[in-house]
Formats: structure tokens, sequence, C-alpha cells
């Protein structure tokens, strides 16, 4: 038996029936704007991609952002439907606050990512940091919750629900 039905009953209930929420589910819910992907456009990344997705981690590594950006902007441009490119270029977004970019490129990534459920819940954590940097917290928390549920051992998963459900206790919130 799933602990779907079950958490988004919860959920419901939790934040009631006056405020729309977006249910996110592990089985590939994509962003309306991102394509999905078929195996028919999975491509095996060239030495080219993985090169700027190296050299763009390790951008990333060393706190030059902008550079980071462009290399996952051209890694991107070489393959479109890279996961990682996305996934990363995301972060990238994420750090330099700009959120709704960050969004976008993380849904695609989500969108190109191998049913690896590791692999994705690591997508959905870094969508519900997004959700919770923006101080939108009942998303993040729906994030948070999918990234567990794919990868119940992640402790930043664990710990993000129980951040989000403190915030839910205290006066004003």
């Amino acid at each position: 038996m799933t602990r779907w039905p079950l958490i988004s009953l919860c959920l419901i209930a939790q934040v009631g029936c006056s405020q729309r929420i977006s249910l996110v589910k592990p089985d590939g819910g994509a962003s309306r704007n991102c394509p999905v992907r078929s195996a028919a456009n999975t491509v095996a990344p060239d030495s080219a991609y993985s090169d700027l997705i190296n050299d763009g981690l390790m951008s990333l590594r060393q706190g030059e952002l902008t550079s980071a950006c462009r290399q996952f902007e051209r890694a991107i441009e070489i393959e479109s439907t890279g996961w990682q490119a996305h996934y990363y270029l995301g972060l990238v977004l994420g750090r330099q606050e700009r959120y709704e970019e960050s969004l976008e490129s993380l849904h695609s990534g989500l969108a190109f990512a191998p049913q690896d459920k590791r692999v994705r819940s690591r997508i959905y954590l870094a969508l519900a940091e997004c959700w919770e940097n923006q101080r939108k917290y009942r998303h993040a928390e729906l994030n948070y919750i999918t990234a567990l549920n794919l990868d119940p051992d992640s402790s930043p998963a664990a710990d993000g629900v129980a951040r989000m459900r403190n915030f839910e206790h205290q006066p004003g919130r």
C-alpha cells in the first residue's frame, strides 16, 4: 500500500480548502513548460557536455556562480535533455536568488531525470529549498515530503520536513 493517498489527505486537511496547493508526484509529474522525457530523446551525453558539467561544478565549488551558470547553459545548448545541466543550473540560479528561473530549470531537470529515486529525490530537495528560500513553506514542505518518500534515508529531506512543521507551530506563521 502506498503512502500517497494518506499523505495527500493529511496535507489537504492541513492546508485547508481555501488555499491552492500543488501536489508534486514522484512519478515524473513535470512542469507544464517542460517537455517530458521519452526514450526517443534520451541521448548519451558526449564528452563536450561532460566537460562543461565538470567545469561548471568546479566553478560552483569555487563560488564562481557566473562562470558556473555559463558552463551549465552551454551544456544545455549541447544536450537540451541533459538533466544534470538543468539541475546544476537550477542550483546556481537559486544561489543567485533568481528563484523563478531556478524553479524552471529544476523542473526541466526533473522532466529529463532518470527514474532513479535518489536522483529524483535530490531534485525535489533542491525544489524544496528554493521554495523555502522564498518563504513559501507549504510548497517547500510538499517537495521535502516528496524527496523523503523517494529516499527515506535523506537526512536533508527529513530535516526540511521537520523544519517546515516547526514553522506551522510558530505564532504568526
